[in-house]
């Protein structure tokens, strides 16, 4: 059986537990490999 994303805005509706969890570690490598944003102050 093959599944398809099904998506609801940027919602994955049928999603792998462990490919999310996968993704996010992989959005939060790609955000720290950028470094800090010149000119943002708090």
């Amino acid at each position: 059986m093959i599944i398809e994303p099904r998506m609801r805005g940027f919602i994955c509706l049928t999603s792998h537990p462990k490919g999310c969890e996968q993704n996010v570690k992989n959005q939060i490598e790609y955000i720290k490999s950028k470094g800090p944003i010149a000119g943002a102050k708090k």
